[in-house]
């Protein structure tokens, strides 16, 4: 019995051991650990928590009414709505795609050159659009794909005898408008993310294939993409999450000063689903709604996530 009691005392003191370990030495940075905690409680986890409880409610924050899940309902039965996940998800398939093999391929470029000083330069050339605040880039694209003759690229097309294009005003090309400028915007993100990747791979891979007369070609797809593929998954999560919220470019371009429709058009054509969030809830006011779709629209999200992760892990190659 003594030997057990002094067994159980031992374990005890090895756990407040691990415990104190954990704990911060200092009574004033145990004070600022709770501070910071209690701060992200409040800013961050509290209007998280608070949509998920509007989502069930009907009214303006001060005055709700709980209404169970009829939000729900009217958001799944809106053709709005679905219009809006359709577009959102149009625009994910236009972008992420474009944007992960343009980057990839301007990675693998990049990668060949030996001088740091020449790679330095090509890196930084094509990473600045991404560091160019985006209000400041869709207005200067607003500006390019000027519907009229005015217009610089109707302008270019117009000296090469090509038919011009209505751009942002068209349902048939806004969104791919949009596409546009964000594959512009992102291509240097994603190269830089590959090319760090590509460091990683040992060249002793590429000598090898080198001697056995494998092409550039074969040489990135056998081996290059293989081994990047953590990279290729988080550019391609990366992309997609953004893709999945965007909102600036639709409020900037489309609609309003660009034509006499509201924003999200023409005819809703660019309508995401972030916008009818922004939309019901600070111009309608319909706050049960927009957080019904918030939420909604976060489980959705979270779905594609975990999928990519796992299509991902299953074709990672280890070296």
């Amino acid at each position: 019995m003594t030997a057990l009691t002094a067994k159980s005392l031992d374990l005890s003191r090895v756990r407040r051991r691990r415990l104190s370990g954990l704990l911060p030495k200092s009574r004033l940075a145990l004070l600022v650990i709770v501070v910071v905690f209690i701060f992200y409680g409040i800013m961050l986890w509290y209007p998280i928590l608070d949509q998920f409880s509007m989502s069930f409610h009907r009214g303006l924050t001060l005055r709700r009414i709980w209404v169970g899940d009829m939000q729900f309902q009217r958001v799944l039965q809106d053709r709005a709505f679905n219009n809006a996940i359709g577009v959102t998800l149009r625009y994910v398939l236009m972008v992420v795609p474009a944007t992960t093999i343009l980057g990839l391929l301007l990675a693998a470029v990049i990668n060949s050159f030996k001088n740091i000083a020449t790679r330095t330069v090509l890196v930084s050339l094509f990473f600045l659009p991404h560091i160019v605040p985006l209000a400041a880039a869709a207005t200067f694209w607003k500006t390019l794909l000027a519907p009229t003759s005015n217009g610089v690229l109707n302008g270019i097309l117009h000296v090469f005898g090509l038919p011009t294009s209505r751009w942002l005003l068209s349902a048939e090309t806004s969104l791919l408008s949009l596409a546009l400028v964000a594959v512009w915007g992102g291509i240097g993100y994603a190269m830089l993310l590959l090319l760090a990747g590509m460091q990683t791979i040992p060249d002793m891979f590429y000598e090898a294939a080198a001697i056995d007369g494998a092409s550039a070609w074969q040489r990135l797809r056998k081996i290059t993409v293989p081994l990047l593929m953590p990279s290729i998954a988080f550019v391609v999560v990366i992309l997609t999450f953004g893709g999945l919220m965007m909102f600036e470019p639709v409020y900037i371009m489309t609609g309003g000063q660009v034509s006499h429709e509201d924003k999200g058009g023409p005819a809703g054509s660019t309508s995401t689903v972030i916008w009818l969030i922004y939309q019901q809830g600070f111009q309608n006011f319909k706050q049960g709604y927009a957080a019904a779709v918030a939420v909604i629209w976060f489980f959705v999200m979270l779905a594609l996530g975990l999928v990519q992760f796992w299509f991902f892990s299953r074709r990672r190659v280890s070296y």
